[in-house]
């Protein structure tokens, strides 16, 4: 016998109005259920006799605590029934220390350092962590040579130390170095050098807290197109294609 055939009050609830003979659960109910499943499954789970409650930073203002938490292997348990509670582990939580000042150098604070975490333990195993850090100050770009160029009018240096993103007295980001480097790449192979490579160097003074970048550019040849070959075009023409082209031969 179908739910929907039943004389009941639980049947009337689950069976749609127009619909008779085809029980369907409310959406509040299948909700209900699902939680509690997932909740059933995390008590099935293992649980570590010390597991990571809450993981906090203080003083960090540099960087948020978002970005600093994504690179760590000490987690914290997440406000999801169905989530596992993270186990405490004292040797990634000094491992995280290095990594959070290995951090804050890349983003050209050098002075940055995390001090000896707080760890509380509360009932039935939970851990509450505190990490405080002394951001320092930052260390600022005070020369940026770049070297090897080809020959380039002044307004086309202008745009090419515009778009390199590294200015005099900002500070100093490795991943805006490394941006910069590919940048240059990218200028020198737009202008036909297409076996250019970029190196760099650079140089830091902590106790001045200056950093002086030297960029060496090896254009290579000048690349030089003299034919153009288009094949399995299919059903659009050649010269149409070689209308597009952005190069000149």
């Amino acid at each position: 016998m179908t739910i929907a055939n039943t004389p009941s009050r639980f049947a009337s609830v689950l069976a749609r109005p127009g619909e008779r003979g085809r029980p369907v659960m409310p959406s509040g109910a299948r909700l209900g259920c699902f939680l509690l499943a997932a909740s059933l499954i995390g008590c099935v789970r293992h649980t570590p006799d010390r597991w990571v409650s809450h993981l906090r930073l203080r003083r960090n203002e540099a960087i948020s605590a978002k970005e600093i938490k994504s690179g760590l292997a000490t987690r914290e348990k997440s406000c999801w029934l169905w989530t596992s509670r993270p186990e405490y582990v004292p040797a990634d939580l000094e491992v995280d220390r290095q990594r959070i000042e290995r951090l804050y150098a890349e983003r050209g604070f050098f002075e940055a350092r995390v001090a000896a975490p707080t760890v509380k333990t509360g009932t039935k195993g939970a851990v509450e962590i505190l990490l405080e850090i002394d951001e320092g100050k930052p260390t600022q770009v005070v020369e940026l040579r770049l070297l090897g160029l080809p020959t380039l009018s002044e307004g086309e240096t202008k745009r090419l130390r515009a778009s390199l993103g590294l200015k005099i007295g900002e500070r100093f980001d490795y991943g805006r170095w490394e941006e910069a480097k590919h940048a240059l790449v990218l200028f020198l192979r737009e202008r036909g050098y297409a076996y250019a490579t970029v190196r760099g160097s650079i140089w830091v003074v902590r106790a001045q807290r200056q950093a002086a970048l030297l960029v060496l550019a090896r254009p290579g040849p000048l690349v030089h197109l003299r034919q153009l070959a288009i094949s399995g075009a299919g059903p659009i023409s050649a010269g149409l294609i070689t209308l597009q082209r952005p190069w000149r031969l």
